[in-house]
Parts: structure tokens; C-alpha cells; sequence
């Protein structure tokens, strides 16, 4: 690697547990929300109580050169509305 590249961050990933199918679900509209106002989209995967969210490092690189508070953002929604947050 020459000192001209850089590196983009590992890769983030996030699982969500929540008490109830309405609690995933009202995770899922806000999170769809917040994606539309900051037109970024992340790697969704989900069941009845649980949302895994995954972030590559170039998407992240992208979020903080654009100065997207995003992640932050989903961190919050999660804290209000999840039972468990899962940070690996």
C-alpha cells in the first residue's frame, strides 16, 4: 500500500433485539425514514424481534466525508426502541 491510499474502516454491524413484532416493525418505518432523509441505505437483514444492520467500511467513509450523522442516528433510534443492542 502506498502512502497515498487509504484504508476504509472495518465494516460495522449492528443487531437490534426488540420485545415485540410492532417494536421491529416501528424500528423498521423510522430506520426507512431516516434512510430517505439522508438518502443512505444499509444492509438490512430482519425477523420477527431482530434487525441486523450492516455498514461496509466505503459506505461509512462515505457517511463521514458527507458529514451524515446516519449512524449515530440509528444508534439512538435503536437505543430508544430495542432490548438488546448488540455492538461487536
Amino acid at each position: 500500500m502506498s502512502s497515498f491510499e487509504t484504508r476504509a474502516p472495518k465494516p460495522l454491524y449492528r443487531r437490534f433485539e426488540f420485545e415485540s413484532y410492532s417494536r421491529t416493525r416501528e424500528f423498521l418505518d423510522r430506520l426507512a425514514e431516516l434512510s430517505e432523509s439522508c438518502g443512505f441505505y444499509p444492509n438490512i437483514d430482519f425477523a420477527t424481534n431482530y434487525v441486523r444492520i450492516g455498514i461496509d467500511g466505503d459506505d461509512q467513509a462515505y457517511l463521514l466525508e458527507h458529514g451524515s450523522n446516519f449512524i449515530s442516528d440509528m444508534e439512538g433510534l435503536a437505543e430508544e426502541l430495542a432490548v438488546v443492542v448488540e455492538k461487536p
